[in-house]
């Protein structure tokens, strides 16, 4: 056995420690400590004899030193003692003795229950002696190429203290920490056995861990879950091993955060934030960049998906989460479909460690992040082949679903037309001048391999090299205070770190496999032997005095904007200047000022706005478009303006950005796009560039959805107004209750979305003209709801000078569809909500105001689907009579040519027209499981002509004419089929097809052309089936017949809608065509 002794002295305010080993093998070695502890003795059993220790000779040395320290003993045993201000501990030794290692060292409370998804809090003392000496869990995360444990409570680090540690000497050693990569959702601190680098380098070196993914970098953008907590956790460790490494033998003055990509990032973001001042000194950035993301959407998303309703209110949403079991979390988070830029959880800008995005804080040289980071000395460096990460992220799905194969390479084509636009989709905003230009750059024709290399070259100079040269010269603008360095690695490996089995076409090194280096622990060859070893030197060097150098290395001079120098890492070591000039210029220069380019500026009577030119040609500004999204027309309609009559947004300061689309109406979750009550938003798309001399005709899209669904996102106007050099308007308008509640009373009028609709048209006469349109030449266009919409509109005098051509599609406001009462309804999600029918309109109104709009929005939807099973014909939120509005019923308005409102319409040219078969919307219901297991039908088989007699038409004729027999009989006898239930099948569309559609049109139709020769009127018939395969027809039985319902918007919106037949294309230039030239000459 052996016995150790702890003999403990008490000398004025200083403590000292010494740990004897009884085996005489064993060396000790001193480190700092500053404890105070009483005196006492302990000892055991051994059958060894116990060595006579000079007591007073032992004080007189710490006297001398004039400082106090323990004894670290390195014995050829395993454990290594030490004591720190936190309590004892015991750790191991390793690589033959030469390293002291401490694994698991906690540093912060574990952040369990309501330390999930907040600031970490100092874990403190512990009691006893901590057992360190076995590394310790890895933070939540999904475990792709191996088993290791995970554990929230994670948040630990290790310390490497060389043999070199000189405990007798007043200097200390200097600290390097090290952040792991991994995307922010994956990594380790275990991962990267710092031992040789300790120990050749000379230093100590910490490696620390960080929540990941949802739980370190979870944020709903507000004060109560701000995000950043992985960030926060590397602060936290950084103030841990300021106060005390000290006890290891570390300068706390003399340290150095260095990680590699992630953890390259958090360097960086880390040397931006002032509170860090003092924390650490020096900086190295291995393959970083400037990655920011909004978490706030995935965080809201996960959380509905984990059961958590985000109508709750934010408190209870995170306290609902914190309820969550962390596996559970994570496995919802790993298979969640992010759509935005990047990753779904990185750092965000939270206005309190990130202030501004990082570009911007790295230009604002009179900033005090800024300040801190230019204090610092700097090195960053990029590997040759960083983009190989590429090949990791596409997985074969997504390759799959591009159309690509990424191991036997891409031709020229599938980069320029897929690969370019498809990366630069989100941050460049599908810029095509932008991605023109890097295509013409990084293109190689005929060459599939060289290709392929070239496409992960774009990936590398967009994702790292470009950002770390906008640090390095960010860095080392006017700035004398620090150093600044720059690095290359392109010495080929046998091995990639992150590709397995990579292509044959490949050629590294690839991102993080300058790790084998600086954590050498695998085979290598003499020549990377010497690299490593000089890599080694360089870093701790620099980490000991900002400068890398030393005289047995080939010379790394320092960075600055003119000469550029760097070093690069091949077979040979050597300095260089300007790496990647040309592409570094193009990235710098040439895009800001193609972008600067394509972000036109209108100066609307709100205020300047700016959009962004989209080319749709070869020739630019001839061939594009100038879209402006997310302009707000109205105030938000929220509080007292829910259920009221839209009021002017008003202006607004600076000049906003409309270069994004905005959310869509509160409505059902149909569609990817964010849902918010403040959505009265239009989107101006204009042909080339904007000039107010122009005088374009406009046309202003009201999209359809029954009154309860749709929005302007989904219909890009680019191809119409580039195809008819028109200009085009898409509007959102409120939906469901949000804008057609109705009391039947001059409280609750109703109508809400209309006067939407209309505040659009007076937003659109007062300020198209200074996107070049012309205000006198107006046209409105609608499909389904929306052509209600326009076809109502034109029944209202008031609106006379808004508009002046009308085209309704598949819906006029003749239908029974387009008009009626949304009182029951309103009353029904009342009851849900527990407004009481008792209450006064006004009281009634003020208890759904009050209602949160998640809510609202969901007992809507439940309200409205409360039936899966029904083949009622009816929509339940619609414009009805509000004596102001309207007065009279359609109906009766076309019927009467001496009403003011059919005068209106008489004075508008008009298209109406409609589908073959829009009875498809009747076809997708009644091929629901709930219709046929109710009725006991067999879709497939058709239709029989009794359920079409007794089910349907009875239902339709009670709904809409009362119940009459009469009327039943008739239809029945006009559409029965003997002995043919397909075809049956076929006619039961075709009177849902003419009772809502077809003869509403022509009533409209002949109400005005009557007797009229001061407008036009036209109808239309679309029944080509488009060639283009769009996977709908699986909706519907094998014998519908197309085109159905809404099958007229493929070849208006073809982008939108992605036709993608030759054959369609052209025809949906004819249909473009004629829609123009109507809007344009009636």
């Amino acid at each position: 056995m052996t016995v150790v002794d702890n003999i403990h002295f008490r000398f004025g305010n200083y403590t000292h420690y010494l740990h004897t080993c009884r085996n005489h093998q064993r060396k000790r070695i001193t480190v700092l400590t500053t404890s105070k502890v009483v005196v006492r003795r302990q000892d055991i059993e051994t059958t060894e004899k116990r060595p006579v220790l000079p007591k007073m000779s032992l004080l007189t040395v710490f006297i001398a030193a004039g400082t106090l320290f323990a004894p670290l003993i390195l014995c050829n045993g395993e454990d290594v003692h030490i004591e720190t201000r936190l309590g004892p501990m015991v750790g191991i030794k390793k690589n033959d003795a030469m390293v002291s290692v401490f694994y698991n060292i906690p540093f912060a409370k574990p952040p369990l229950g309501s330390l999930r998804f907040a600031k970490p809090v100092p874990y403190g003392n512990w009691t006893g002696t901590l057992n360190a000496t076995t590394p310790g869990k890895r933070c939540m995360q999904v475990a792709f190429f191996e088993s290791f444990e995970m554990s929230e409570d994670c948040l630990q680090l290790n310390i490497y203290v060389p043999n070199s540690v000189n405990i007798s000497s007043t200097v200390q050693t200097p600290v390097m920490v090290f952040i792991h990569g991994g995307g922010f959702t994956g990594g380790g601190a275990d991962l990267y056995d710092s031992s040789e680098l300790s120990r050749q380098g000379g230093v100590i070196i910490v490696t620390i861990q960080y929540r990941l993914g949802i739980f370190g970098f979870f944020s709903l953008g507000n004060e109560e879950a701000s995000g950043n907590y992985g960030l926060w956790d590397q602060m936290l460790a950084l103030k841990w091993v300021n106060q005390n490494i000290g006890s290891f033998g570390g300068n706390a003055g003399a340290v150095t955060v260095f990680g590699q990509s992630a953890g390259g990032v958090s360097s960086l973001f880390l040397s931006l934030i002032p509170e860090n001042k003092n924390v650490f000194h020096r900086v190295i950035v291995q393959s970083g960049n400037l990655l920011v993301s909004n978490s706030t959407q995935a965080s809201y998303d996960i959380g509905e998906l984990l059961g958590c309703s985000n109508n709750i209110g934010t408190s209870t949403f995170v306290a609902c989460l914190r309820n969550k079991d962390p596996n559970t979390i994570l496995t919802t988070s790993s298979t969640y479909r992010f759509t935005g830029a990047g990753l779904p959880f990185t750092p965000n800008v939270d206005g309190e460690l990130l202030k501004k995005t990082p570009e911007s804080l790295l230009n604002d040289f009179s900033s005090e992040e800024y300040k801190f980071f230019s204090s610092l000395d700097f090195m960053t460096g990029t590997i040759k082949t960083d983009g190989n990460i590429f090949l990791v992220s596409l997985s074969e799905s997504i390759q799959n679903a591009l159309g690509i194969n990424l191991t036997a390479g891409v031709s020229t084509e599938e980069f320029c037309n897929t690969l370019v636009p498809a990366i630069l989709n989100v941050p460049y905003k599908n810029n095509t001048l932008v991605s023109k230009r890097l295509c013409e750059e990084y293109r190689v024709q005929n060459n599939v391999s060289e290709q392929s290399r070239q496409m992960l070259q774009f990936v590398t100079d967009y994702t790292f090299a470009y950002p770390a040269f906008g640090g390095l010269r960010a860095h080392s603008s006017q700035n004398l205070a620090s150093n600044t360095y720059q690095y290359v690695f392109e010495l080929e490996a046998e091995r990639s770190r992150l590709l397995q089995r990579p292509p044959v076409w490949y050629i590294g090194p690839g991102h993080g496999d300058e790790m084998f280096y600086l954590f050498p622990n695998i085979h290598l060859t003499d020549v990377q032997k010497n690299v490593s070893a000089s890599i080694i030197k360089y870093w701790t060097n620099f980490a000991k005095s900002g400068n890398p150098n030393h005289p047995a290395l080939p010379h790394w001079p320092s960075y600055n904007n003119a000469d550029q120098a760097y070093l690069n890492f091949g077979e040979v070591i050597e300095p260089g200047m300007t790496y990647k000039m040309k592409r570094m210029k193009l990235w710098d220069e040439e895009i800001p000022q193609i972008l600067e380019q394509s972000y036109p500026i209108v100066n609307t009577q709100s205020g300047p706005i700016k959009g962004i030119n989209k080319q749709m040609g070869e020739e630019p500004n001839k061939g594009s478009v100038s879209a402006f999204y997310n302009i707000p027309y109205a105030a938000p309609p929220i509080g007292e303006l829910r259920f009221s009559k839209p009021k002017p947004f008003g202006n607004w300061s600076g000049t906003r950005d409309a270069t994004q689309y905005g959310p869509e109406c509160m409505q059902a979750e149909l569609t990817p796009f964010p849902k918010s009550e403040d959505c009265l938003q239009l989107n101006v798309f204009v042909p080339g560039v904007p000039s107010p001399s122009s005088k374009k005709t406009v046309m202003v899209w009201i999209h359809g959805g029954g009154y309860i669904a749709g929005s302007s996102l989904i219909y890009d106007g680019s191809n119409i107004a580039h195809q008819g050099d028109v200009i085009v308007v898409t509007i959102n308008y409120r939906l469901g209750i949000f804008g057609f509640l109705s009391l039947n009373d001059p409280v609750g009028k109703g109508n809400y979305g209309l006067w939407d609709q209309i505040l659009a048209l007076q937003w659109v006469q007062r300020n198209i003209a200074a996107f070049g349109g012309d205000p006198s030449s107006v046209t409105i266009f609608g499909e389904s709801a929306g052509g209600f919409s326009v076809s109502l509109l034109s029944l209202i005098p008031s609106n006379r000078g808004l508009f002046h051509r009308v085209i309704s599609q598949s819906g006029v406001a003749a239908s029974r569809w387009a008009f009626g009462s949304s009182e029951p309804a309103t009353r029904s999600v009342g009851d849900m909500l527990g407004c009481s029918r008792q209450l006064s309109s006004q009281l009634y109104i003020d208890c759904l105001r009050k209602v949160n709009a998640s809510s609202l929005n969901d007992y809507t939807i439940a309200y409205l689907q409360r039936d899966p099973s029904t083949i009622r014909q009816l929509l339940e939120f619609t414009p009805y009579i509000d004596d102001e509005l309207f007065h009279h019923m359609p109906s009766k308005i076309l019927s009467n040519s001496s009403l003011l409102e059919h005068e209106f319409l008489i004075s508008l040219d008009l298209i109406s027209g409609t589908v073959r078969t829009e009875g498809s919307l009747l076809a997708g219901v009644i091929n629901q499981p709930a219709v046929q297991e109710k009725f006991n039908i067999n879709i497939t088989a058709g239709i029989s002509t009794e359920f079409m007699c007794d089910n349907f038409t009875k239902t339709l004729v009670s709904e809409f004419f009362d119940g009459n027999n009469r009327v039943k009989d008739l239809i029945c006898e006009k559409y029965t089929v003997q002995n043919n239930m397909t075809e049956q099948g076929r006619r039961m569309l075709d009177i849902f097809t003419d009772f809502v559609f077809v003869a509403p049109s022509f009533i409209q139709l002949q109400s005005h052309s009557l007797q009229n020769v001061r407008s036009k009127s036209f109808q239309y018939v679309l029944e080509r089936k488009k060639v283009t395969l769009d996977g709908t027809l699986s909706y519907y039985p094998p014998w519908y017949d197309p085109p159905g319902h809404a099958e007229d918007l493929y070849y208006l919106f073809p982008q939108s809608i992605g036709l993608t037949s030759p054959v369609d294309l052209q025809y949906s230039k004819v249909m473009m065509s004629y829609w123009t030239n109507f809007a344009k000459y009636g």
